[in-house]
């Protein structure tokens, strides 16, 4: 049952919000978004994770701003995404105001990362997350892997993969040793490393020793636009990925690799488990690089493959996973949960 109305809350989390929101209504569902952050500062994200209660006011006048501006609306689903900021009271507030509502939640980093969302597991009727290992240990969620945005689209059969290995991601954990370890048996390569603003850059540097090798030209202040990353995925054999410590969710680079035809070369084991693994298309890596660069070199220059994405892997596209949220059985779930709390 396609939802009439979606509330929706997320972070801003390079775009992804938007391809979220725009496959609910290519479904044909209303959405109000809102971005559970009261501020995107890069100051703001740091206090936000490491001392949230500086912001306690901000995040009370922002979710009161919000509560106000959806006076009178009704909704079929409510969407939250991470729940990082979002506060307790907010949600029971809302749930008084729209009784006839599906309260889901999704989260696509660990719990350990992001603890906030564990207290507020008792206002949803479902929940989900992308982490194998937190699936695990909360026996509240269901796993719901991430997807790839309708950018990520295989190129011409003939068109030529000049870079036998990329990468584009944002810099953290052993990242930049990996890929430099990875490339170091490779001819032509691209990489890119995104730091979200300078004085965390410097700030890294001074009080992490993984981050002093790294120079000022090794990164950028500013994104690459999701038209370029796509482009640059489409023109590699493949395209290297790494999850962040404390992470067993698959990347969404995952699955754009994948769906842009490259070769995935991952961190990740956990990728091992699904339905799409093939040796062929996706080679798994120790965090520490390939033990023998020569061999993995000769590897990848053998799996140039067909330059399409594997039969079968529209069902992870947005839109894919969007219509999940339409399972009858959340219907379902929540009826059950009206009747226990009459």
């Amino acid at each position: 049952m396609i939802p009439e109305r979606v509330l929706f809350l997320s972070p801003s989390f390079f775009g992804y919000e938007g391809d979220i929101e725009n496959a609910f209504v290519r479904q044909g569902s209303e959405v109000d978004y809102f971005d559970e952050r009261p501020s995107n500062a890069s100051w703001a994200k740091a206090i936000l994770r490491f001392g949230r209660p500086v912001l306690n006011r901000s995040i009370r006048v922002h979710f009161e701003g919000i509560l106000r501006t959806i006076v009178g609306r009704r909704y079929n689903l409510v969407l939250v995404v991470k729940g990082e900021v979002v506060p307790d009271w907010f949600l029971a507030q809302l749930r008084s105001v729209q009784p006839g509502a599906r309260f889901v939640f999704y989260t696509f980093d660990a719990i350990k990362n992001s603890p906030n969302c564990v207290q507020l597991f008792p206002y949803f009727d479902r929940l989900y997350s992308f982490d194998f290992e937190d699936v695990r240990r909360y026996e509240e969620l269901e796993l719901k892997h991430l997807f790839y945005a309708l950018d990520f689209t295989p190129g011409p059969v003939h068109e030529i993969r000049k870079f036998d290995a990329s990468f584009v991601g944002t810099l953290h954990s052993d990242r930049f040793a990996f890929v430099g370890h990875v490339f170091a048996g490779l001819q032509n390569t691209y990489r890119f490393f995104y730091v979200q603003a300078a004085w965390l850059f410097y700030v890294r540097r001074v009080f992490s020793s993984r981050f002093r090798q790294v120079q000022r030209t090794d990164v950028s202040f500013e994104k690459l636009n999701r038209s370029e990353v796509a482009s640059i995925f489409r023109q590699s054999r493949s395209v290297l990925d790494m999850q962040r410590e404390g992470q067993s969710g698959l990347t969404m680079r995952t699955f754009e690799v994948l769906a842009s035809g490259s070769t995935l070369v991952t961190s990740n084991p956990f990728v091992a488990e699904m339905d799409f693994f093939d040796p062929e298309r996706v080679v798994v890596l120790p965090a520490s690089g390939p033990q023998d660069v020569e061999l993995f070199r000769r590897q990848i220059a053998s799996l140039a493959g067909d330059g399409q994405m594997p039969p079968g892997f529209e069902i992870h596209s947005v839109n894919a996973w969007v219509s999940g949220f339409n399972d009858p059985r959340l219907v379902e779930s929540t009826e059950e949960i009206d009747e226990d709390r009459s």
